[in-house]
């Protein structure tokens, strides 16, 4: 059976989860020294990720989790608080060692498709395939290569580790990568054989290497005395370095201190230099802030100075105009006025003309009447002579009277003529005076018409 090894994959500490992270990290893989012999650094390359994340990605990934959720209260022991499950992942015993890249990432959406964004990373391994001998058999194998899946123990927002890692979801797994594995490539992955008391990988590595070491023991004791042997000696010289490097570490860490001291001698007085050149620059701000409110100050008064002189100059130029208004309405007022004055001593004049008009008919009425009466007695010379005196006296009555009338009416000339109203009885006079002159009696006189 290649069921996914959950025992032994709990993590307790924050440390031990990101040491997990860093031990299987492909770059620092290759720089480390691995007390497992079993990695083959030339083939570190190879390792590979689920998602693509490296050490810092991870660690970041782990830490908003962490962060996300209640971490409940703090605890020690074996009630500590689990904060990662790691998890190993086998493929399938009779799967081609080709298709297990293909088959480690379709084993992933399987785990993501039930833990969801709690998968944090899957970290392949496939610099670690050697021969082991069968802990029961003794027989050579080949391992093969395995995933380790970053699990985070979160349920509805809590750090759950025990509920997290419940056998019906260990089981829920093996199933659904049992049925991935038959689906896509034929092959199961529960085999139908068992593992016996659940051995982590460790204990199955330690177990198999027992039964090499019981096997190659008679030709190796030897060897392990040597071996044995050379390890005291790289023990003694490990202890003489560690004696070495601890006390450099101390010269080092003294060395720290006075550079610590000495940086916090420089740290105080940059922060006293950046203090009094902070005073300075805000003192400086202030004057520049004071200079600019006065001169603004300034700016806004000289302003409201033009503009009172703008508006008394506008006052006053409105006020001329208002004059100016003023006096032509008077003007046209005195114009309206002198206009009415001369309508209406226009018509006292019609009224006056009218009267005088009306008078001079009936002076005209009542001399028609007496040329007729005097033409029928009138004889001779002393008719003649009366009409001519008559008829001078009467011109020297009329014309003042039509120079008058037409002046009181202001009547344009050439439309009263001397033959009209008064003068055609003078001219009708001289007429008839005439005819008398030749022998003729006067008619009848008909009189002038107005």
């Amino acid at each position: 059976m290649a069921a996914p090894q959950w025992k032994g994959g709990k993590c307790k500490s924050v440390q031990k989860a990101k040491a997990y992270f860093r031990h299987n990290d492909k770059d620092r893989r290759a720089e480390a020294h691995h007390a497992n012999y079993h990695i083959d650094k030339s083939k570190t390359h190879l390792n590979f990720t689920y998602r693509g994340l490296d050490y810092k990605g991870l660690c970041k990934a782990f830490d908003d989790k962490m962060a996300s959720v209640d971490i409940g209260r703090e605890s020690s022991g074996q009630n500590a608080r689990v904060v990662l499950q790691s998890v190993i992942l086998y493929p399938p015993a009779a799967l081609p060692r080709e298709k297990e890249r293909e088959w480690f990432m379709d084993a992933g959406r399987v785990m993501e498709a039930q833990f969801g964004d709690n998968l944090l990373e899957i970290q392949f391994d496939m610099d670690e395939e050697h021969e082991y001998p069968d802990k029961d058999t003794g027989e050579k194998r080949m391992s093969r290569n395995h995933g380790h899946a970053r699990l985070f123990p979160e349920v509805n927002g809590k750090l759950n580790g025990k509920q997290f890692s419940t056998a019906a979801a260990m089981k829920r797994l093996n199933a659904a990568l049992d049925k991935m594995s038959v689906k896509l490539y034929g092959v199961p992955m529960m085999d139908g054989t068992k593992k016996k008391g659940g051995a982590t990988v460790e204990s199955l590595k330690a177990a198999s290497l027992l039964v090499e070491v019981e096997q190659l023991q008679e030709q190796a004791d030897t060897l392990i005395t040597d071996a044995m042997d050379k390890a005291a000696e790289i023990t003694a010289e490990a202890r003489r370095d560690a004696r070495s490097a601890k006390k450099e570490a101390d010269r080092d860490r003294e060395e720290a201190k006075r550079e610590r001291g000495a940086a916090w001698v420089d740290a105080q007085d940059t922060m006293d230099s950046a203090d009094e050149y902070s005073r300075t620059v805000r003192h400086q701000a202030d004057q520049d802030a004071q200079e600019k409110k006065a001169q603004a100050e300034r700016e806004a008064e000289a302003m409201k100075k033009a503009a009172e002189q703008d508006a008394a100059q506008i006052r006053q130029e409105a006020e001329r105009d208002a004059q100016s208004v003023r006096l032509q309405v008077a003007a046209m007022r005195d114009e309206r006025d002198e206009a009415q004055a001369e309508r209406d001593a226009a018509r006292r004049d019609a009224l006056d003309y009218a009267d005088k008009a009306q008078r001079l008919k009936k002076a005209r009425d009542g001399l028609q009447t007496a040329l007729q009466g005097d033409l029928r007695t009138a004889e001779a010379k002393e008719a003649r002579q009366g009409a001519a005196a008559l008829l001078d006296a009467l011109g020297a009555t009329v014309r003042p009277l039509l120079a008058q009338a037409a002046h009181d009416v202001r009547i344009p000339t050439g439309q009263v003529t001397p033959g009209t109203v008064a003068g055609s009885v003078y001219a009708e006079l001289q007429r008839r005076i005439a005819k008398m002159d030749n022998g003729t009696r006067p008619t009848a006189v008909e009189g002038p018409s107005l």
